[in-house]
C-alpha cells in the first residue's frame, strides 16, 4: 500500500482480512515535517561542525529554537532560504559540551517538534 500527498503529521491505520476471515491490523504515526539529527561535533573538522535539520529549507515560516538545559535561548533561526546552521555556540561564545533541546515550529498547523541535541567535543 502507497499513500501519497500527505500533507499534515496523523496517525494511519491499516486493516487487512485474508480469504479465511483472518484479520490484522496495525498502524504508524507519519510526521511530516523536518528531520532533525541528534548530534553535532563543533570541532572544524568538517564532519557535523553545524546543525541543520532535514528539509528545513521547505519551510519559509519555521522557527528553529534550541535551548539550554534551563530554558534559556541559545540558538535561534528563521527556516527556508534564510536558516543559519547552528554551531554550537550562543552569541560567538562556544557552548559548554551536554544536552540542549530543540524545537521547530514549521508553522504549518502541527504541533512544533522537539527533542534533545547533544554537543560532543
Amino acid at each position: 500500500i502507497v499513500i501519497n500527498d500527505i500533507e499534515a503529521s496523523d496517525w494511519y491505520y491499516l486493516y487487512v482480512q485474508d480469504s479465511e476471515g483472518c484479520k490484522g491490523f496495525d498502524s504508524i504515526y507519519v510526521v511530516v515535517g523536518v528531520l532533525p539529527y541528534d548530534a553535532i561535533t563543533p570541532n572544524n573538522d568538517g564532519y557535523n561542525d553545524t546543525w541543520t535539520p532535514l528539509d528545513i529549507g521547505e519551510y519559509e515560516n519555521a522557527l528553529v529554537q534550541v535551548f539550554n538545559r534551563w530554558g534559556g535561548l541559545v540558538f535561534e533561526s528563521n527556516g527556508g532560504e534564510d536558516y543559519i546552521p547552528w554551531d554550537g555556540t550562543n552569541n560567538g561564545e562556544e557552548l559548554v559540551v551536554g544536552t540542549y533541546y530543540y524545537i521547530i515550529d514549521l508553522n504549518t498547523g502541527d504541533e512544533p517538534q522537539t527533542g534533545p541535541i547533544t554537543i560532543i567535543r
